[in-house]
């Protein structure tokens, strides 16, 4: 934190690199780091803010402020500016009353109350380990981020936004659309330091919110004005999402079926990904499969959903949400997913299991299993898109021996979900003769009604 992370010693050699922090792993190893100011300009050699995985023939470089924030998950408050204020390269002292942009955009620790020359630091302090109390230079714009999360429903949504600024920031202005109607105006109902909390109205089921938030510091102004500490270069403006006139999403609850979709185009309906165990899961718009085996086409359109196992440490685990469906309306809903699954390998255990939420996804809420697809399944080493419920010209399988749904080879399996244990279980082909047996005994009175019903 504070701290002053700057390079400018030139290379000996044209062809180097030079970096302001090289971090030899190749994720974060970092609790905690931000407010730093991080610079490299040598004349000799590639200038690099930072890079990971050093011991790579070629680390990854990060160079700019957004790419380190994507890597070390934190640095929201960082800048990059050279720093030219010390007295020199062997006196590291900065001038009383300097005006520079390292002021004010320290983090006060109470476990280091004096700079290095022993003077006070306040509660805004500069960031480095010299106290020089200078005049602030904003000439970032305010960072925006939203912290919204969203379960079922029609609203009123809050968007609760944080922001980043070491000026005031003197205007700030929610702008949502419903339905790609006309732009409207929402201003926030709470401010509490970097904290704005903003709140969309109620809004009829099936809409689509498209929403963003601009944020101004300094006002426009371009002269000093110490009564509010900085010295203004300009109007500066801040937006989220970053890129100015784009929008973030949300929905309201679906009820106008069929719905559909096949992870090609904007995820406008929010599908989200939720981290059960250790690090990795789905990423959504994904090509496919690369390695193992090699599995880049998608049921439909270019696009899918894929959860990367093949280089995911064991035990990972990860959830893909849909968005939320009102099904009081429908008299038999169907939930239909296209899944290919690699099943060449007997010694892993992957599984892909099908559940409902009917609380919406809250905290705590629990999840119910459907079904499910379990490794290993020898018959079928090879990938295919498979779907159980499926029209009469369907390929049920990858070798097209299977010419009928809700049928199975004497090597495969389909799985079976016990609501009694809330529990599934594989049965296997050459079992399934013994299995339809033993469903139309007492101990499965469910099976034996819905056998009888036919």
């Amino acid at each position: 934190m504070d701290n002053i992370l700057q390079n400018r010693q030139n290379n000996a050699q044209a062809t180097s690199t030079a970096y302001s922090v090289l971090v030899g792993a190749n994720q974060n190893i970092f609790t905690t780091i931000n407010s730093n100011n991080y610079y490299c300009n040598t004349l000799t050699g590639t200038n690099t803010l930072m890079a990971y995985n050093a011991g790579a023939v070629s680390p990854v470089p990060l160079n700019t402020i957004p790419a380190i924030i994507g890597f070390t998950l934190m640095d929201t408050t960082s800048i990059s500016f050279v720093v030219s204020e010390f007295i020199s390269d062997t006196v590291l002292d900065i001038p009383l009353g300097t005006t520079s942009n390292l002021v004010g955009r320290g983090v006060y620790n109470n476990a280091y109350p004096f700079d290095m020359f022993n003077r006070g630091r306040g509660l805004s302090p500069t960031i480095g380990a010299v106290e020089f109390s200078g005049i602030c230079v904003d000439s970032v714009a305010p960072r925006i981020y939203s912290l919204a999360n969203f379960n079922c429903g029609l609203g009123p949504f809050p968007i609760d936004i944080r922001n980043f600024a070491t000026c005031n920031i003197t205007s700030d202005t929610l702008y949502y659309r419903v339905n790609g109607g006309a732009e409207q105006v929402v201003l926030h109902t709470t401010l509490n330091g970097n904290s704005r909390l903003y709140n969309i109205p109620s809004q009829a089921p099936n809409s689509t919110i498209l929403y963003r938030v601009s944020e101004n510091n300094l006002n426009g102004a371009s002269t000093p004005n110490p009564a509010n500490n900085y010295y203004g270069t300009g109007a500066q403006n801040g937006n989220y999402p970053p890129a100015p006139g784009s929008y973030d999403t949300l929905t309201t609850t679906i009820s106008n079926f069929p719905y559909g979709y096949g992870f090609d185009g904007p995820n406008v309906n929010k599908w989200t990904v939720q981290q059960i165990a250790k690090s990795g899961g789905w990423i959504l718009g994904s090509y496919g499969s690369v390695s193992n085996p090699n599995f880049t086409s998608a049921y439909s359109g270019v696009k899918v959903a894929m959860f990367p196992a093949a280089g995911l440490a064991n035990g990972t685990a990860s959830r893909l949400v849909s968005p939320c469906f009102d099904l009081t309306a429908t008299s038999n809903p169907t939930l239909r997913f296209w899944v290919s699954q690699n099943a060449d390998n007997p010694n892993m255990r992957d599984s892909i299991v099908v559940s409902v939420n009917p609380n919406g996804g809250g905290v705590g809420s629990i999840w119910i299993p459907l079904t499910g697809i379990v490794r290993v399944d020898p018959n079928f080493i090879f990938p295919g898109w498979k779907d159980s419920q499926a029209t009469s010209d369907t390929q049920f399988n990858y070798t097209e021996t299977l010419t009928a749904p809700f049928s199975v080879d004497v090597g495969g399996y389909f799985v079976v979900f016990d609501p009694s244990t809330n529990s599934t279980n594989q049965v296997f082909g050459k079992e399934m003769p013994q299995w339809l047996q033993d469903v139309k005994k007492k101990s499965y009175r469910n099976s034996k009604r819905n056998s009888t019903n036919k």
